[in-house]
């Protein structure tokens, strides 16, 4: 419910209070809810494995710094992503093109269903985001090397 989801992201910014620099550590949350933070909307039995928000389980997992680190790696993808875009407009190839916007979608598609729940880092299909954003930079590369041929063609 929508109760419990918000009495989950509370207990989720306390601990971040509590534990701000070093977090609790990865896959730690339902131990350290059920010890020190209990759960009353989702019952006394309920395992909760994580907070359902990958942004906070980044943040009380890996605390402040690793939540910083999380989105210096989320704004270099996008920056990868945009300079993908601007090297496949220069190419004027469609399939270049249509491949990067797929990333994009992706990109947009995962970092806004982390929002309620998400493929978390520790989890075995947390390894998705990390190939969707192999991708992205093997592609960048691709253009990168395709456009500098191209120029030195017409040089």
């Amino acid at each position: 419910s929508a109760w419990s989801r918000v009495e989950l992201w509370q207990r989720t910014f306390k601990i971040v209070q509590d534990f701000p620099f070093t977090g609790i550590s990865l896959l730690t949350f339902p131990v350290i809810t059920d010890s020190l933070y209990p759960l009353f909307a989702a019952g006394p039995n309920a395992h909760v494995p994580h907070p359902h928000n990958v942004y906070l389980d980044v943040l009380s997992s890996f605390g402040i710094p690793g939540f910083v680190a999380l989105w210096m790696l989320i704004g270099s993808w996008g920056w990868t992503l945009l300079e993908a875009w601007y090297l496949a407009n220069q190419l004027e190839t469609r399939i270049w093109k249509l491949a990067v916007l797929g990333l994009m979608g992706s990109a947009i598609a995962h970092l806004s269903f982390s929002l309620t729940d998400g493929m978390l880092v520790g989890w075995s299909a947390g390894i998705l985001f990390w190939v969707i954003l192999g991708v992205s930079v093997a592609l960048w590369r691709q253009l990168h090397a395709e456009v500098t041929k191209t120029n030195q063609k017409t040089d």
